[in-house]
């Protein structure tokens, strides 16, 4: 079993950014219904499945098949034993990770990283460009990569942008078709330009000449 493409595949499908992540995370502390925020993922074995499924643990599960005893008229098995096709599964049973793990792409604090999360990184990238382009800037965010994906991902960097920016900037966030890819094809896109070689400092320029080239190119730009 390959760990890092099993947990990936937990983290991208049970997941989200949470609009209330105290209140949520006051949800994940009760026991049963309650707790409406927990969830099980069934894992694959391989053998009779490839990939995990969800489970909510509080909604009714479908009754096991009775078996040929019990047609015969045996006893019923007892209330509360684990169905024959459920015994040897291996269940993850998530709740606060469910919004903690995504919280960190907000609140890297959270584990002890003096780092700033996705709104503050953009409004210092937007500071740190020439006045007269920052407005243009927030209103021409795009979101890539595949923790972008994450439900409720836009609506909370909206909201967190919007106590960063300046009240008469537009903020506009747009996806992009496909987030996991989209870096690498405009990357791909540029590198097939015409005005890449003028764009660019190779190592064996930068090697002859330093930073000073890097200064005349790019200052002027």
């Amino acid at each position: 079993m390959e760990e890092t493409h099993l947990m990936n595949d937990v983290k991208e499908r049970l997941c989200y950014l949470s609009l209330d992540f105290e209140a949520d995370l006051a949800l994940t502390r009760f026991r049963g219904k309650k707790n409406t925020i927990r969830r099980e993922f069934v894992m694959p074995d391989y053998v009779h499945t490839t990939r995990g499924v969800i489970r909510d643990p509080h909604a009714a599960q479908p009754e096991p098949a009775p078996s040929p005893r019990d047609k015969d008229g045996a006893p019923a098995a007892k209330k509360g034993r684990v169905p024959a096709d459920r015994a040897d599964e291996q269940a993850l049973s998530l709740s606060n990770e469910r919004i903690t793990v995504p919280e960190l792409l907000f609140r890297p604090s959270d584990i002890g990283m003096e780092q700033a999360g996705v709104p503050e990184c953009i409004a210092q990238s937007v500071e740190a460009c020439l006045p007269d382009a920052r407005e243009a800037l927030y209103a021409n965010i795009l979101l890539t990569g595949g923790c972008s994906r994450f439900p409720n991902y836009e609506a909370r960097l909206r909201r967190e942008l919007r106590q960063l920016v300046p009240a008469d900037f537009r903020i506009e966030v747009t996806a992009a078709s496909d987030p996991t890819l989209a870096a690498w094809r405009g990357g791909s896109l540029f590198a097939a330009s015409d005005d890449y070689d003028s764009a660019v400092v190779t190592k064996e320029q930068y090697r002859e000449e330093g930073h000073a080239l890097c200064r005349r190119r790019f200052a002027a730009a």
